[in-house]
């Protein structure tokens, strides 16, 4: 009996962690010398999750941040701008599926405003690694490190698990960009159209 209540107890700790971070749309990149590199940015497929029900998808590359239109609208908005770090920055985390285990052999794409991607690939354990070299004189051989977390990656999709590195002050997608398209449901074998001819 006792061994049931500590393995609960165990598991409820991991699933509120895992909603904590999953939770967290944005996060700062920071230098060891205090200094704002760079805001990591994650869009999600719901538009507001207060009150839904349905599960949302983490990590789109066309969806929504705070209720506002969140994608590669961004990139255009603030196109030309380099993070400015004198540090290789090397972003860690890991996805899981809802259920807490390892998203393995998923590609994560980290876009950037001026043009730069990133692409990674996720170890048996649900690891990605993306590295991004220094865009100023050095100041160490030791590179950044960013821990973005463990994600939970409910339902991918076709694109990649995407993130997006932006200027602190990043500029929204204007408030007419492209709302996010709904994905085609798969038809069952031998599904015919119908016909819209008479």
């Amino acid at each position: 009996m006792k061994l049931w209540s500590v393995a609960w107890l165990n598991m409820i700790a991991v699933m509120a962690a895992t909603r904590i971070i999953a939770a967290e749309s944005t996060q700062p990149v920071k230098d060891p010398d205090g200094n704002t590199v760079g805001l990591v940015v994650i869009c999600e497929s719901c538009q507001s999750a207060a009150g839904s029900t349905k599960r949302c998808q983490t990590g789109v590359q066309q969806g929504w941040l705070e209720g506002k239109p969140c994608g590669k609208c961004m990139l255009a908005e603030n196109a030309g701008q380099t993070p400015r770090s004198a540090y290789d920055l090397h972003f860690t985390g890991k996805l899981v599926n809802d259920g807490g285990a390892p998203r393995k052999e998923r590609f994560v794409r980290m876009f950037l405003p001026n043009g730069w991607t990133m692409r990674s690939h996720t170890a048996e354990d649900g690891g990605f690694h993306l590295t991004l070299g220094a865009t100023e004189p050095r100041k160490s051989k030791s590179p950044l490190l960013v821990d973005l977390g463990t994600r939970v990656d409910a339902k991918p999709g076709t694109d990649d698990y995407s993130f997006y590195l932006l200027p602190q002050s990043y500029k929204p997608c204007p408030p007419g960009a492209a709302t996010p398209v709904a994905q085609k449901v798969p038809q069952p074998a031998g599904h015919k159209p119908k016909s819209k001819t008479p």
